[in-house]
């Protein structure tokens, strides 16, 4: 901020404590306040990327130097006759990462994309050092607006930039961003440029069964998966990974196994509705001739907790074997969750299980995954075990990678 508008938002601060008109005390208490209370620092830094680095080593009140309007500073300072040219793309990119990017985490995710992993703090240093000349500047920031424009359509797989893909690849899109796989993004935006649309699809395939498999459900180290794929978009850009299936023997160290994930899965709890939703649709659809749930928008699908959230005189923990401590686990487990068609459920949340069954479960046939609740005669920590280990040995066929 330069002086002038320094100086204007001042005066605004100042108006905006004393009120509407003129409050003498007030302004006496501002003038003493300054005078004994407020430090003013001064730091000589050698140039803009150290004063960025400092501010972010000083800061202690969570508020974090905007490393994009460095970069602006720095393309428009150099860009001289291109400047006009600088400032069109730099409008498209803020445009684009508007509802995009708000924890402004494009930049970074595009660096990687380019270059491999770098850190917040060095990352303004990193770019600005490719940066020289005019030329640089209007090359960067229309690669920087375009991938914007990439980043921006990966939130959503109803976007333009898909309609020429295929349907795969949409719906594998609006996976990711519902699972929030934020490490898969430079990836993603290597091989749009780079991958045919089929690798590109299957890409995104693999990308959603990591995503299930390795963060969701396992919740694994999220550090050391960043180190494999913040590895991957260099090699893509250099043609020497031009296939999904290269991307995947790269990570199949950390691709974890049908045992290990059909373990991790036996215990999982979802609380996110919209996340249970999509795991239990997807397995009904993986045992089905016919994807028959196309979404699990709620609207369409409704989510039944067999075990209530609430105990009452139908679900003490002496039937249940489920206690008190434990209730909000087990009601939450991938086993005690059934996908309800909107049209067939019924309020009977605190009824007792034989009611339920008899009002809901069993008049779901069509959903093979919920109709195997009527299989029991009680429902209660052995009965929500069963079953999710059931789930789980659909879930490894579910989501497992394979060059198709």
């Amino acid at each position: 901020m330069d002086s002038s508008r320094a100086r204007f938002s001042l005066l605004a601060l100042v108006k905006q404590y004393m009120g509407d008109g003129f409050d003498d005390k007030k302004l006496l208490e501002i003038v003493t306040y300054l005078k004994e209370k407020v430090k003013i620092l001064i730091l000589s830094v050698s140039d803009e990327a150290d004063a960025y680095q400092i501010f972010e080593t000083l800061n202690d009140r969570g508020r974090s130097l905007d490393t994009l309007d460095l970069l602006k500073n720095h393309l428009f300072s150099k860009a001289k006759s291109g400047l006009p040219e600088v400032k069109q793309k730099w409008a498209a990119l803020k445009e684009n990462l508007q509802d995009a990017d708000p924890k402004n985490r494009f930049l970074n995710h595009f660096w990687t994309s380019l270059h491999g992993r770098t850190s917040t703090t060095g990352l303004f240093r990193s770019i600005r050092d490719q940066i020289s000349s005019a030329q640089e500047a209007v090359s960067f920031a229309n690669q920087l607006a375009g991938s914007a424009r990439i980043y921006e359509a990966l939130r959503s797989g109803s976007s333009p930039v898909w309609n020429d893909h295929p349907a795969e690849t949409k719906k594998n899109i609006n996976i990711l961003r519902l699972l929030d796989a934020q490490q898969a993004l430079p990836i993603l935006l290597a091989a749009y440029e780079n991958f045919p649309k089929d690798e590109f699809r299957k890409l995104t395939k693999l990308l959603v069964v990591m995503a299930v498999r390795y963060n969701f459900i396992g919740e694994e180290r999220t550090g050391v998966a960043a180190n494999y794929y913040s590895d991957l978009p260099k090699p893509i850009w250099a043609k020497t990974i031009t296939k999904a299936a290269h991307v995947f023997k790269e990570l199949k160290q950390i691709y974890p196994g049908d045992n290990s994930f059909s373990d991790a899965f036996k215990l999982k709890s979802v609380t996110d509705t919209k996340r249970a939703r999509y795991i239990l649709a997807e397995i009904e659809n993986s045992i089905s001739p016919t994807e028959k749930i196309v979404n699990s928008d709620p609207d369409e699908v409704n989510l039944e907790h067999v075990l209530p959230k609430n105990v009452n005189q139908h679900w003490k923990p002496s039937d249940t074997s489920v206690e008190a401590d434990e209730h909000r686990d087990f009601v939450n487990r991938l086993g005690n969750l059934a996908l309800v068609p909107k049209a067939k459920n019924k309020k009977v949340g605190a009824k007792s299980f034989n009611d339920k069954k008899d009002e809901i479960f069993s008049q779901c046939p069509e959903f093979a995954t919920t109709f195997v609740i009527c299989n029991f005669d009680k429902w209660n920590r052995a009965a929500i075990e069963k079953r999710q280990e059931y789930l789980a040995g659909l879930a490894v066929n579910t989501w497992k990678y394979g060059d198709n």
